[in-house]
């Protein structure tokens, strides 16, 4: 994800720097590099900055997660838009931990999963909280490729235009 200072990263890693709720636990930070928060946390081993990675080594990295991060502030455009992070966590069945926010309850209704949401102080960021809490994984059906372009109605609209009908055939 961004490391945008509009997204707030500081608040969640400094939960794993000196001190914070998480102190010795690590945190893998995927993103392109952000020179500020590096020097901020360069004297703790636990926090590592691996920089931007191809998408196809992301399930490499995740693969190694205990839990995943999703840490969007409750604000606009942030809250109102998917995130493509929570996907990928999700579908690779890794527990997630969330700031609460519109789009996430959204989801959770529509599709099930339950997520740790993080309360705006963090203060509720423990590693206890976070071993004993029951996460649960939506369904994602609906989210596959083929779900999603059936439901976009292009084919139709391709078919309609071009007057081939078989375009409109989605199984």
């Amino acid at each position: 994800g961004t490391l945008d200072q509009s997204r707030e990263p500081h608040k969640w890693l400094d939960c794993f720097a000196g001190g914070g709720s998480l102190e010795g636990h690590r945190v893998i930070v995927l993103s392109r590099p952000d020179l500020r928060l590096q020097a901020r946390y360069q004297n703790f081993s636990n926090i590592v900055f691996r920089g931007e990675v191809a998408p196809g080594q992301v399930d490499n990295y995740l693969s190694q997660c205990r839990f995943a991060i999703n840490y969007q502030p409750d604000k606009a455009p942030f809250n109102q838009q998917p995130s493509a992070k929570l996907l990928t966590y999700v579908a690779g069945r890794i527990p997630v931990i969330s700031t609460d926010y519109a789009w996430i309850r959204e989801f959770q209704q529509q599709f099930g999963g339950r997520y740790f949401f993080l309360n705006p102080t963090l203060s509720n960021f423990t590693w206890e909280n976070l071993e004993n809490f029951s996460f649960e994984f939506p369904v994602l059906d609906q989210w596959s490729f083929r779900a999603q372009l059936k439901r976009s109605g292009v084919c139709n609209f391709l078919a309609e235009k071009t007057g081939r009908p078989e375009l409109a055939i989605i199984e």
